[in-house]
């Protein structure tokens, strides 16, 4: 769904001439707050049960009488929450996107950006463009401190939507692993510039360090006549999963 390569480059990804969907720098993260950007990642994948029951908490009866109906349409059917999951994609876009009800559809500049027909082929993008995969964690707020009002009101919502999104098994928080990857050696990545660097940068080079450094731990061992054949040799020369 996405060029790799220019994701890899810190490119974005065009949806047409006048439209660009971005993977946000670390510096943007920051700019905002750690909790609002998981907010803006968690209302712009337009998935019905994890804003409704996690961010807007309603109630599981109610949300039992629409669970069988279209995400898209029952999250446009609430003013509030389409408010909402606009905001979070002007993000994304570096654009002011508002939503169109005579289309039913969200726009930038006029311009139809998200409708029925293609909101889950965005959703891919955006997921992939921020990180989120099976293998990669984008985050942990467990000890986060709320810096507002809105945040707070949403951190402990977040909390069970960051377990579907993380399995990395150490719970790293996006800090750790940009500092992780300023103090590992011969990357040119430190302290100054990791924040010009996109969430998807951080964490395909985050992979390929992990790889290469389970490869040089595996190395001595093996070359010592100690390696376990039954076990796969790791390699770091592979297609990274992000």
């Amino acid at each position: 769904m996405i060029d790799r390569l220019q994701a890899f480059l810190g490119i974005p990804h065009p949806i047409s001439p006048k439209i660009n969907i971005y993977s946000p720098t670390i510096k943007e993260i920051g700019q905002i707050g750690h909790i609002n950007y998981m907010v803006n990642v968690q209302l712009s994948l337009f998935n019905k049960r994890t804003i409704l029951l996690e961010l807007f908490k309603i109630s599981e009866e109610i949300y039992t009488q629409i669970s069988n109906e279209n995400d898209y349409d029952v999250l446009i059917d609430h003013p509030d929450i389409r408010n909402n999951i606009a905001n979070a994609l002007s993000f994304f876009v570096k654009d002011e996107v508002s939503y169109r009800t005579d289309t039913q559809s969200f726009v930038v500049s006029n311009e139809e950006f998200i409708n029925k027909d293609n909101y889950l082929l965005i959703t891919s993008i955006i997921k992939k463009l921020n990180g989120i995969n099976e293998d990669i964690s984008i985050s942990s707020t467990s000890h986060t401190k709320p810096t507002n009002s809105r945040a707070a009101k949403m951190l402990e919502k977040i909390q069970s939507f960051e377990k579907k999104t993380a399995s990395n098994d150490e719970g790293l928080e996006l800090k750790d692993i940009c500092s992780i990857l300023c103090i590992a050696p011969d990357n040119g990545i430190n302290i100054h510039n990791i924040g010009d660097l996109t969430v998807f940068q951080v964490f395909e080079q985050y992979e390929r360090m992990t790889k290469k450094d389970e490869f040089n731990r595996a190395l001595p061992i093996w070359a010592n006549g100690h390696w376990n054949e039954k076990n796969k040799f790791p390699e770091w020369l592979v297609r990274t999963k992000i």
